[in-house]
C-alpha cells in the first residue's frame, strides 16, 4: 500500500476525523477552564476589597464557607446605595453590592439621552455593563438609568418622554 492510497482511504479519514475531534474538544474544554478561572479570580478579588471598601473588619477564615454564590463579573442591576465618583455602589435585589468604576469612557444614558456622572443619583435603579477589574470592582461601560416604578409596577418617568 503506497501513500497515496493510504491518504485517500476510509481508515484514513475516520483516523484523520478522530484527531480532529480531539484536538477541538481540548480546546473547549481549555477555553472552559479559563472562563471559569477568570471569574474565579473575580470573585476572590471582590471578596477581598469589599470588606477595605465598607471599613469593616475581615471574617475569620472558617466563616468564608458557606452557601455563597460567585458575584456577576460583568454588570450589575439594583438601585445605587453610594456614591463616590468615579466609583458608585449598587445594591442588587439578592441583596449583594457591587462596586462599579466609572470611566473616562463610560457612556450612561437616561432613555435616549447621554447623561454626565453627575445627573447619578442615590436610589437610582440601574443596569450596569462592564468588565471587572483586579481589584473586584466593575469598570462600567455602559450605565442605563431605568424610570422608576410604584408599588403596581407602572413606570413612573421623571422626565417627559418626547
Amino acid at each position: 500500500m503506497n501513500t497515496k492510497e493510504f491518504t485517500t482511504s476510509k481508515k484514513f479519514h475516520l483516523l484523520l476525523l478522530t484527531i480532529i475531534g480531539i484536538i477541538v474538544a481540548l480546546i473547549i474544554f481549555q477555553a472552559g477552564i479559563l472562563v471559569g478561572y477568570h471569574r474565579a479570580d473575580f470573585s476572590r478579588h471582590s471578596r477581598e476589597n469589599y470588606f477595605q471598601a465598607f471599613h469593616e473588619n475581615r471574617p475569620k477564615f472558617l466563616g468564608m464557607f458557606g452557601d455563597e454564590r460567585l458575584p456577576n463579573s460583568h454588570g450589575a442591576v439594583g438601585k445605587i446605595v453610594q456614591i463616590n465618583l468615579p466609583t458608585l455602589v449598587v445594591a442588587s435585589p439578592d441583596n449583594t453590592e457591587n462596586v462599579i468604576t466609572v470611566t473616562n469612557n463610560t457612556e450612561i444614558r437616561r432613555q435616549q439621552n447621554k447623561i454626565l456622572p453627575t445627573d447619578i443619583s442615590v436610589n437610582d435603579s440601574v443596569v450596569i455593563l462592564g468588565v471587572p477589574n483586579s481589584q473586584g470592582q466593575i469598570e462600567a461601560r455602559l450605565i442605563r438609568l431605568l424610570p422608576a416604578f410604584d408599588s403596581n409596577m407602572r413606570s413612573t418617568p421623571t422626565q417627559p418622554i418626547r
